[in-house]
């Protein structure tokens, strides 16, 4: 049987279209992705501040080109990429932007509250702070941070010009984890709540164990005057009482602990720095009460309960 030539070319043509029509998409995408992802060029309307080279992005585990030593936290959390930019006025100052794209809100949030220590509240996309040479903003999924070259240039005027920049273009809805409404408003220090998806977020605010002697899924945690509140998410009780079981065997026997005590419904032990720490599981979760002056425990444990119960439907 001989080949159709007519068939040939038509079935040529369609190919040759198919692959050019596939890579003018992909052209066409990706650059668009980009800048409806970071919105880095341009961003300053005052026209003092240029940028220098180029806009940079890193995915995936070239994280680690940008971030020496941090990377880990920001891919525990769900880190997609991130668009790097900085820019420059009369050669002399520089503002540097990192914007990095998470998985979810949730993610984006828990790296947000992560690196915020205190700081001036702004009233700016979903949360932001200020400091004395740097900006942290949250919105969406997207963390950014706006920071300058010289800690001592009073400069926050122009840093809150290029947050509101940024989250002007980010178009995107945020949520606060529902897990966040469990701790206690009352005195609640609202800057000091940090949200963690695992282990080495949890070692960044409190060191149990190098191991993930919870098998930490999702959690939160918060400070009071005088104690502080860690709260740890499960599947079902069963499972929140597996893990809590799970790390007790650790804690009773590492050295920074001691004076184990049985209580009611779990049990509490003292640290190095004399803080009285008591575990309990509770439905679907392990509470953790970090207490530095006698605090009522018993009260503390019933208003996160009380929570719990309001919040979650089980």
């Amino acid at each position: 049987m001989g080949y159709n030539n007519n068939n040939l070319k038509t079935s040529v043509s369609v190919f040759f279209t198919s692959i050019c029509l596939t890579l003018f998409l992909f052209i066409q995408g990706f650059p668009q992705t980009k800048n409806e992802y970071y919105y880095l060029n341009n961003i300053d309307k005052s026209g003092e501040w240029k940028l220098n080279d180029t806009v940079k992005t890193f995915q995936g585990d070239e994280l680690f080109y940008l971030i020496n030593g941090g990377a880990e936290l920001y891919i525990e959390y769900g880190f997609i990429e991130v668009a790097a930019a900085e820019y420059i006025k009369n050669d002399i100052n520089s503002i540097y932007i990192e914007i990095y794209k998470m998985k979810n809100n949730n993610a984006a949030f828990g790296i947000y509250t992560l690196s915020r220590v205190g700081g001036e509240i702004l009233e700016i996309g979903s949360q932001a702070n200020l400091y004395n040479y740097y900006v942290l903003l949250w919105k969406g999924n997207y963390f950014a941070t706006i920071s300058s070259s010289d800690r001592n240039a009073k400069i926050s005027g122009t840093l809150i010009n290029f947050a509101k920049a940024i989250e002007f273009n980010i178009e995107t809805k945020e949520t606060i984890p529902e897990i966040i409404e469990l701790l206690p408003h009352e005195n609640l220090k609202q800057t000091t709540i940090k949200y963690f998806l695992g282990n080495i977020a949890l070692n960044n605010i409190y060191f149990f164990d190098y191991k993930d002697i919870f098998d930490i899924n999702e959690g939160v945690a918060g400070d009071y005057e005088n104690y502080s509140i860690f709260i740890l998410k499960y599947k079902n009780p069963e499972e929140s009482r597996h893990w809590f079981e799970n790390a007790k065997k650790f804690i009773i026997n590492k050295s920074k602990f001691s004076n184990y005590k049985e209580v009611l419904n779990g049990y509490s032990v003292t640290d190095r720095n004399k803080n009285h720490l008591y575990f309990e599981p509770y439905k679907n979760f392990i509470l953790i009460i970090f207490d530095k002056n006698n605090s009522d425990i018993d009260l503390i444990f019933n208003s996160i309960k009380e929570n719990i119960n309001t919040t979650f439907k089980f």
